[in-house]
């Protein structure tokens, strides 16, 4: 259990004990939460959490402020840090997806829900592999590549230009929005 305690003080926490950066927001994988309420299940985690609830975990609503609020937001009563614990125990593979969130030095809500969906969701794992591989190209366009960009121009012009928008987006989607930049870098001349 100390193990799960350190990575998830780790998790919330740098080196020089500042809080991680926190970054809102998505391109193409948005939280898990906004795609239930479009299907028509936005009850759905509660119902799932409800249902596998153990004694010892965090009640329902502690549960939500923690996943639902940035790192430093929350209150991290030593109390609500040992259920936490508790919970990640519970399932012994929650302990490397911890440990590859803490290897992360920023956090982004998408990925460290669909990084969980995806692990456990597909039984091959070239399957899980190809999703990982595209969650970790948008962790790096949130939490590095866009927060770089000096304007919004330069924002949209690196999200045409990323990867994802071709392997995710229609065929053409990145070419013609590649090709509405040089207009609007004519407009500003």
């Amino acid at each position: 259990m100390d193990a799960y305690i350190s990575a998830l003080y780790q998790l919330l926490h740098n080196r020089d004990d500042k809080p991680i950066p926190y970054h809102e927001g998505c391109s193409f994988f948005p939280p898990i939460q906004f795609v239930l309420a479009v299907l028509g299940m936005p009850k759905l985690p509660k119902q799932l959490y409800e249902l596998n609830h153990q004694p010892g975990w965090l009640s329902w609503k502690t549960f939500k402020k923690w996943t639902g609020s940035p790192p430093g937001a929350i209150q991290q009563r030593p109390t609500q840090l040992l259920k936490f614990s508790k919970m990640l125990a519970s399932n012994p593979s929650n302990l490397g997806l911890v440990q590859d969130l803490v290897s992360k030095d920023a956090l982004w809500r998408p990925y460290c829900e669909w990084l969980g969906v995806v692990r456990s969701a597909f039984i091959h794992e070239e399957c899980s592999r190809h999703w990982e591989e595209l969650l970790n190209a948008e962790w790096l366009l949130m939490c590095k590549t866009l927060p770089a960009a000096s304007s919004p121009v330069e924002r949209l012009e690196s999200l045409a230009r990323s990867d994802l928008t071709s392997s995710l987006g229609p065929q053409d989607q990145a070419s013609e929005l590649s090709a509405c930049f040089p207009k609007v870098s004519n407009r500003r001349n």
